[in-house]
């Protein structure tokens, strides 16, 4: 009994199967999720504007000051005179303080507080 309930219901899968395929309704897909996006073209020589509010504002964490070989680290970042970060030049070290120039504007970054009482 229990093999012909077996054959039974083996038999209802394969029919059920057969007439699956003609009563599907296939929803059509509006965009291929496979297709890599396109970026809208930028202008060529068209430079980014400068968004005070949404500036970048780096924690400044040491200075080595040495001539022309004085460095910056900004959070793990060591940064040489010249070298840019974020499309900002390091153009001065000073003991505690480090200015970074962009669009010709200088933005002067300072040591935290607690290093003040090191000044």
């Amino acid at each position: 009994m229990r093999g012909a309930a077996m054959v039974l219901l083996a038999g209802l899968i394969v029919a059920s199967g057969a007439d699956a395929g003609e009563g599907l309704s296939v929803a059509k897909l509006r965009f291929n999720p496979f297709v890599k996006p396109s970026l809208p073209a930028a202008e060529p020589n068209a430079k980014p504007e400068f968004d005070r509010a949404s500036a970048w504002r780096p924690e400044l964490t040491a200075t080595l000051v040495s001539g022309e070989n004085s460095i910056a680290n900004l959070g793990g970042a060591v940064l040489r005179l010249g070298e840019e970060a974020n499309g900002y030049k390091l153009v001065a070290v000073r003991h505690y303080e480090a200015d970074f120039e962009r669009n010709g504007e200088v933005m002067t970054l300072s040591l935290d507080a607690n290093h003040a009482g090191d000044r």
